[in-house]
């Protein structure tokens, strides 16, 4: 559970940081630290390195869930606090489907267009199926696939990531620390 890890430091540092620094800059400092995980995971060669950029991102990403919520609600009047809470965590869960089903999705092509045409279907549905198929030269494809596949998802991350930090600079860097 190294994600999980990352996710639980991250969340207890932020409010101590954002008392420091306005919004903006914790915001963008954590996306940025999480391009240092995506970095990783782009470079990793192993299961255990790959946990160890999942905990750097979700490090670097929980500012958002907690100094955004804290955001939403600090901005509603005291009557409409419950409600700008929801607001901020259905937008928080949307956002994160949303990342996985177009990282998934860019995943999935990348891994696919890794295997040749003429392999057995299943090779093709996932590098599960394939590992389980007897042809040793099938399986390696399908390993070498999943992980440019891995690569480029995490790469694509890190774009976003690098987005999402100017857009949160640019339209919050008025908003005082807390």
């Amino acid at each position: 559970m190294p994600g999980a890890a990352g996710l639980i430091a991250g969340s207890q540092l932020t409010p101590l940081v954002a008392r420091r620094l306005r919004p903006a800059y914790v915001l963008a400092g954590g996306l940025l630290m999480s391009l240092a995980g995506y970095a990783v995971i782009a470079l990793a060669e192993g299961v255990t390195v790959a946990a160890l950029g999942l905990a750097v991102i979700m490090f670097g990403a929980a500012p958002i869930s907690v100094l955004g919520t804290a955001l939403a609600v600090g901005s509603a009047p005291a009557e409409k606090a419950g409600a700008a809470a929801a607001t901020g965590q259905t937008a928080y869960d949307l956002g994160l489907a949303l990342g996985i089903a177009v990282t998934g999705s860019v995943a999935v092509a990348v891994y696919r267009g890794g295997i040749p045409a003429d392999a057995p279907a299943a090779a093709h549905e996932s590098v599960g199926a394939a590992l389980a198929l007897p042809d040793e030269g099938l399986r390696e494809q399908a390993r070498e696939a999943f992980t440019t596949a891995l690569h480029s998802a995490s790469a694509l991350s890190a774009v976003f990531a690098l987005v999402t930090a100017a857009v949160v600079l640019t339209l919050l860097r008025k908003v005082p620390r807390s």
